[in-house]
């Protein structure tokens, strides 16, 4: 087919068209608050007020609460320059997530060029740039593009793709060296852990298109593959050993999933991702999918027709050696890899979630804009001239607008949280986390008695759901309802010792209003054993003391509290109080 090439002013449209679409599809999102995670991972985490990188990388078999992930150093690292260049204000941490996701989208465009060209000698925009806008505005998508603590999705996508860019560059330009792609799957690895499949992706993509595709020169036959495996292996056997195991780190999912059952119930999520990916309908930030207990589960026998579907088109794709068998025969590769490190037997605490297609989805595109040219008969091994082409811009440009119109609608639920999570509630009805954030959001904005039946209403379906009864005795305490708030929080403590949060927000009350300091600042040194890098807990610990009269111990607590985080005006005068009576 002959197709205009990636030269002049077709090349740099298409590359303005890969900015300027995602950039206005989610700009609604820049005035988006935090939501859900990001407590966790911004609002409440110590960790980013800081670039010591011990608070990157450190030891540990779970993620302790409101810490940095410790086994992606890179995006915690990215959290803390958001912190030191905007502190907490949520537009800085959006707009970096929008840069990241704009740039995935430029990465997937060149790749998708790339392979094209290699596979069947395609050199034009058309095909590429549907592919890669696809990507960017499929409402699939819009999850990562506009949830703060999922910039752990992008910013590894970025690294993958950029690696094999540099790798294909490699086999194209003699003199040339892997390094720099070595270099980018490292950062991927830090960035995510789900970059652990790039090896095999790579290996597949040299296989089928780049090395030996091109008649001029013979295939090169460097053994360049070994040092991405050793890099892998390497990674594993640190994980292994510094983390203690292999598995997640951010949940306990021994108490939920076996291997078994968490294979059995990704046989059927996989079957639901692929109807988002063709109709995004049904979509929500937290998919409540129980374990599939049994194999002879209807949703297990149900799942198998889409199975034998796909696997007799890959199947029929592989006959033979046509471009677009092998195509969407890699594209359909490149969907079950990367998507293997969490739809397999390795359990992970959500099933299901839509974040996790980012990096597979640049298959599905892949495939799409093979399909949808094939279907026009505009290649890429047909032979079509300007009327081919325009069909193909204009169904491409009527799906796109499509899905223009619907992620803007998806990006929109994350300005509305109390929005968001209805819709995670009508998805899921029995979802009692879905309840109990839908009565967070209604309780921080004092709505405390639209709150109250969704806490209870979390209870009801989860009788031990600690957080819960947290949430509950915040309420209670902010309604003067001292009483209630001690019990509530009590029965946190008691269904979760572990629970600092609890610990510090009951110790606050007995400050505030009982008076009972030694108390108090039992229950705070106990949240600074569980949680030892939380201001707040200190900032209460140096009250209680101050307030017994151990103004050493209460000068240790506020010093401790401002080494953490030095940005804390209250802390500083409370010290220099503490100090001041010290003197005298």
């Amino acid at each position: 087919m002959d197709m205009p090439g990636y030269r002049g002013k077709s090349a740099w449209l298409a590359l303005a068209a890969c900015v300027l679409v995602p950039a206005a599809v989610y700009s609604g999102v820049l005035k988006a608050p935090f939501v859900f995670d990001d407590s966790g991972y911004v609002v409440f985490n110590p960790d980013i007020r800081s670039l010591d990188p011990s608070r990157l990388l450190y030891r540990a078999d779970h993620v302790p609460p409101n810490r940095n992930n410790p086994t992606r150093p890179l995006t915690s690292l990215s959290f803390a320059l958001n912190y030191r260049a905007n502190g907490l204000a949520p537009a800085g941490y959006h707009a970096v997530n929008l840069a990241l996701h704009v740039s995935v989208v430029i990465a997937a465009f060149l790749l998708a060029g790339k392979l094209l060209r290699h596979a069947c000698g395609c050199g034009g925009v058309l095909l590429p740039l549907y592919a890669a806008l696809l990507f960017a505005v499929h409402p699939v998508n819009a999850e990562v593009a506009a949830y703060v603590s999922h910039r752990s999705e992008s910013l590894a996508a970025f690294f993958y793709l950029l690696s094999l860019l540099l790798f294909a560059r490699y086999r194209e330009r003699e003199g040339s060296s892997p390094v720099p792609s070595l270099f980018c799957f490292a950062l991927a690895l830090c960035a995510k852990e789900t970059a652990v499949t790039l090896p095999a992706v790579l290996l597949l993509a040299d296989r089928m298109f780049l090395n030996g595709t091109d008649a001029s020169r013979p295939p090169s036959r460097k053994p360049v593959h070994p040092y991405f495996w050793a890099l892998l292996a390497a990674y594993v056997l640190f994980r292994t050993w510094f983390f203690r195991h292999l598995g997640d780190v951010s949940g306990v999912t021994d108490q939920v999933w076996t291997h078994a059952s968490y294979f059995r119930t990704q046989i059927t999520v996989v079957t639901r991702y692929l109807g988002l990916l063709l109709f995004p309908v049904g979509q929500t930030v937290d998919h409540a999918v129980r374990p599939v207990g049994s194999w002879l589960s209807p949703s297990v026998w149900l799942s198998l027709p889409a199975w034998a579907a796909l696997a007799g088109a890959l199947a029929l794709a592989g006959r033979g050696s046509r471009p677009r068998g092998k195509l969407l025969l890699f594209s359909a590769g490149w969907f079950l890899i990367t998507l293997s490190p969490t739809s397999s037997f390795m359990p992970i605490l959500d099933a299901m979630a839509e974040r996790r297609l980012y990096l597979p989805f640049f298959g599905f595109s892949l495939a799409s804009a093979t399909v949808l040219a094939i279907v026009l008969k505009a290649g890429p091994d047909g032979d079509a001239g300007k009327s081919a082409r325009r069909r193909f811009a204009l169904a491409a440009a009527l799906h796109l607008l499509a899905l223009c119109t619907a992620a803007r609608l998806r990006a929109d639920k994350f300005a509305d949280p109390a929005a968001l999570w209805k819709e995670a509630i009508a998805a899921y009805p029995g979802n009692y986390r879905a309840y109990n954030n839908l009565g967070k959001v209604y309780s921080d904005m004092k709505e405390y008695d639209l709150a109250l039946p969704y806490f209870r209403k979390a209870l009801e379906i989860a009788p031990d759901y600690y957080l819960a009864y947290k949430n509950l005795g915040d309420l209670y305490y902010f309604r003067n309802d001292h009483a209630a708030a001690e019990t509530y929080y009590r029965k946190s403590i008691e269904l979760n010792p572990e629970n600092y949060q609890a610990y510090n927000n009951l110790a606050m009350m007995l400050i505030n209003v009982h008076g009972r300091f030694a108390e108090a600042a039992g229950l705070l040194e106990k949240a600074a054993e569980i949680a030892p890098l939380d201001t707040s807990v200190y900032g209460n610990l140096g009250a209680a003391y101050y307030n017994l009269g151990e103004m050493e111990k209460a000068e240790a607590a506020f010093s401790r509290s401002l080494g953490i985080d030095p940005r804390q005006p209250e802390a500083a005068a409370a010290l220099e109080q503490v100090r001041s009576r010290l003197r005298r």
